[in-house]
């Protein structure tokens, strides 16, 4: 497929053309290589930060609680840093659900809260 520019003079090929026909990139500006070229990293790395975010582990969790060790990695801290950063960070806090012991659990849903909230502030 192919979209019209402003002004509707050009055809301009779309990211799945160029993806099927890699050719088809040639015809474009260089100022359209590379803005085409921003929104397909863009969508790249959206779909990659969404995948080491735990996103989709969160998905199959089915309410199952993890332990330091086991959250950690989704909150990109080694379990140590976790373990200490629980101790006086409020938002990793709110993350965990009360046990009644002095060991912290977390919750999948509350970490993926912590996580696109987190993604909004940047």
């Amino acid at each position: 497929m192919y979209r019209t520019a402003p002004g509707g003079a050009v055809l301009i090929p779309t990211l799945d053309t160029i993806a099927d026909r890699p050719d088809t990139a040639r015809l474009l500006s260089r100022e359209d290589r590379l803005a085409l070229g921003q929104r397909a990293f863009a969508v790249a790395w959206a779909c990659l930060a969404s995948i080491a975010d735990g996103e989709l582990d969160a998905r199959k969790d089915d309410g199952k609680l993890l332990t330091v060790k086991e959250a950690a990695p989704r909150f990109g801290l080694a379990a140590n840093t976790l373990y200490k950063r629980w101790k006086t960070d409020p938002a990793i806090r709110a993350c965990t659900v009360n046990n009644g012991t002095d060991r912290p659990v977390f919750d999948p849903a509350k970490i993926l809260e912590w996580q696109q909230k987190r993604r909004r502030k940047v």
